[in-house]
């Protein structure tokens, strides 16, 4: 065959960077690779094809590659098409991967076939509106990938061959920022199997799914996906919805839905036709993200029942037009209806079934501005969220807290915001802003208080009060500015094994003397961005006393402080001495003093240089005037009831 060299037992084909290639293939030399089951081909500049007909007088090439299952295209620059032909099958293909391929049009070009226009554009954007049509057969297709085409316009042609796609499974998409949808009508009743689609980076992208009306019967035709279970959709810019009505109400499979990113999206599921009140099931859901979403209002916009059985997580990040969580249906209709109301009803983003809409809720966490629930009055939160084991919520109301001590499986507590001096107050005391938790939390393992600019103190108490937190393990304390100390009669430290504490500028200790004397199960310290901090451990007067002025970290494994430009030390008692025995780990970045483990296991500390002491002065000389200048405004702060 004019000296070509024939594979008949070739099973894998891998090129790479072969670039005087302009085609792969001759005609002639495809119809040998009977066995090819695997073809990868990349970063060949020139290419311009894969399969060539040159010298040959066939149009039809359905008989190629009967065995071949993995079909790999990446960073072909010059590629236009596969080949060319009337019609070219691959029975055995499964997985297809297009990449970087931006010059690729339509991927089996017939030069005399009639390809879509559009208005009067040139013959090479006309091929590059879709990918796919009935020129190719994939009849057991399950996996399509198609990343860096720049472009594509639409995936699927409005005619497509009678058995290509109805096996497929998973769909991915990314940064193709000129598709506009990802399913064409074409595609309806082909998806029966897909179970997976991630679509990522597409910021021309307006619909998933993109419906039409049957023109004989003018009734709209729609999509089913009764297999799909994991949904992503990231950074499509131009998304105002992932799914119609008639797509959300069949996804009796789905566990796993994610969005983030997409700009003026604002609901999750789109209206159709006049429907009143449609029901979505989710059965198998769960977990669902929302995250930087900043027009997302709703997930149906109207009146709806949402139902959801199985769902374990349910997470919003900047999702700020969110402002109620969920409402039972027939209250808030009762609502609507009685027209009463003379201010206009917010509707919260679910409407729920009477009952308990969430009985496998374990993770739940709010943006700033949510509210759990609508109705003041009720159902008790406590009951809708039974087994929840991790909230994190905005503490912006006194009584965000107040359903906190039914959670009896509540193992993570994150708060973040708030106007509060303190949160866990006692009753009895006369300082106290938030009669936040009325009884211990034995279970919370994990506590984090983030941004809350005007707490001052975790909780006041007496020597008598009951811990809240009594077998806490992991405190974190971020940028809490007014934070005076984490001494707290609130917070059991004796089983605290991660301390982590950053961008407090007002603590200027750590931790007091008997507080660290009990830390013996402590392996993770970090302390960063307190600009304040002074030292570590900070004295309470009666330690010399004791005659025993050493602290054992036993199990103390990283020790890392970082930004404390007015540390002086790690503890200023005495003679005291820090046993590190188990330290592996020391880090200490621009602060003013050096640490270093003796051969015994015990922190050393050096000295403080001259220049570096009269820097501490002017540091803590700057913070007693800001301190002074605030000591007025303080005292005219009434505490609220």
């Amino acid at each position: 065959m004019n000296g070509e060299v024939l594979m008949p037992n070739l099973t894998r084909l891998i090129l790479h960077q072969c670039d005087g290639l302009r085609f792969l293939f001759s005609f002639s030399m495809a119809t040998s690779l009977v066995q090819l089951t695997y073809l990868q081909i990349a970063s060949c500049q020139i290419m311009e094809e894969i399969l060539t007909n040159i010298g040959s007088n066939e149009e039809n090439t359905d008989n190629i590659f009967p065995k071949l299952k993995h079909l790999q295209l990446q960073h072909l620059p010059s590629l236009t098409r596969f080949c060319s032909g009337s019609y070219v099958e691959f029975p055995s293909l499964e997985l297809l991967h297009l990449e970087d391929c931006s010059e690729l049009g339509v991927f089996i070009f017939q030069s005399k076939s009639e390809n879509v226009t559009v208005g009067r554009q040139t013959e090479e954007t006309d091929l590059q509106y879709f990918l796919l049509d009935e020129k190719v057969g994939f009849p057991r297709l399950e996996s399509l990938m198609i990343y860096d085409m720049p472009k594509l316009r639409t995936m699927w042609h409005h005619q497509l061959a009678p058995d290509s796609f109805r096996k497929l499974k998973k769909v991915e998409v990314l940064r193709c920022h000129s598709l506009i949808n990802i399913f064409a009508p074409s595609m309806m009743g082909r998806l029966n199997a897909l179970d997976t689609l991630k679509i990522r980076q597409c910021k021309s992208l307006q619909v998933v799914f993109e419906q039409t009306y049957d023109t004989s019967t003018t009734q709209l035709r729609t999509f089913e996906c009764p297999n799909m279970d994991y949904v992503v959709m990231d950074s499509c810019e131009s998304l105002k919805n992932v799914f119609p009505a008639s797509v959300a109400k069949g996804l009796q499979q789905l566990k796993v839905l994610i969005v983030w990113k997409c700009g003026i999206l604002g609901e999750i599921v789109a209206k159709e036709g006049v429907e009143t009140t449609p029901e979505f099931v989710f059965s198998k859901v769960t977990l669902v993200q929302f995250q930087y979403l900043p027009q997302l209002r709703s997930f149906y916009p109207g009146l709806h029942v949402s139902k959801w059985p199985s769902l374990k997580t349910l997470v919003f990040v900047e999702c700020f037009q969110v402002e109620i969580l969920t409402s039972e249906y027939s209250i808030f209709q009762e609502r609507l209806d009685s027209g009463l109301v003379c201010t206009p009803i917010k509707q919260p983003f679910l409407l729920v079934d009477k009952g308990n809409p969430f009985p496998n809720m374990e993770t739940l966490a709010l943006d700033v501005n949510t509210e759990i629930w609508y109705e003041a009055y009720g159902p008790l939160l406590a009951e809708l969220f039974r087994n929840l084991k991790s909230i994190c919520f905005s503490c912006a109301h006194p009584q965000s807290f107040h359903f906190l001590k039914n959670l009896h499986n509540l193992e993570v507590l994150i708060v973040y915001g708030g106007p509060w001096k303190e949160i866990f107050v006692y009753e009895g005391t006369s300082s106290g802003e938030i009669d936040a938790v009325g009884r211990t939390l034995p279970h919370v393992k994990n506590l984090r208080l983030n941004k809350m600019e005007e707490l001052m103190h975790l909780g006041i108490g007496n020597d008598n009060s009951e811990s809240v937190f009594p077998n806490l393990e992991i405190l974190e304390v971020y940028h809490c500015g007014r934070l005076k100390n984490l001494t707290s009669s609130a917070i059991s430290f004796h089983r605290l094994t991660t301390l982590h504490v950053g961008g407090c500028e007002g603590l200027k200790y750590l931790i007091a003397y008997s507080v660290a004397k009990c830390l013996h199960q402590l392996k993770w310290l970090e302390v960063e961005d307190c600009e304040s901090m002074i030292e570590i451990v900070a004295s309470n007067g009666n330690e010399e006393d004791s005659g025993n002025n050493e602290i054992a970290f036993s199990c103390l494994q990283h020790f890392r402080v970082f930004n404390l430009p007015s540390l002086q030390g790690f503890c200023s008692s005495g003679n005291c001495t820090i046993r590190v025995p188990s330290l592996n780990s020391l880090i200490v970045e621009k602060c003013l003093i050096e640490l270093k483990i003796s051969p015994d296991g015990s922190l050393i500390q050096s000295s403080l240089r001259p220049e570096r002491q009269q820097i501490t002065e002017e540091v803590e000389e700057k913070k007693k005037e800001d301190d002074a200048n605030e000591t007025g405004g303080k005292q005219l702060i009434a505490h609220t009831n």
